[in-house]
């Protein structure tokens, strides 16, 4: 039951994640990942954060996976 209320919320948040670097590349980007543009450092970083959350996430289930082992 915890994995899975834990898994949910590292879900919405790589999901607020992905909304956001979405909005950046259409509205601000003209659709296309443009590395010169003024918002891609923003980008960038919420791509390694999403990276971060989802390394998280896969420790998470394997700490989780561990206890129910011993």
């Amino acid at each position: 039951m915890k994995e899975n209320k834990e898994a949910k919320y590292y879900d919405k948040i790589m999901c607020a994640i992905h909304d956001v670097q979405e909005y950046i590349r259409y509205s601000e980007m003209g659709g296309e990942l443009d590395f010169s543009d003024p918002w891609a450092p923003l980008w960038s970083s919420l791509r390694e954060l999403m990276l971060k959350v989802e390394d998280d996430r896969e420790f998470e289930k394997m700490s989780e996976h561990q206890k129910e082992g011993n």
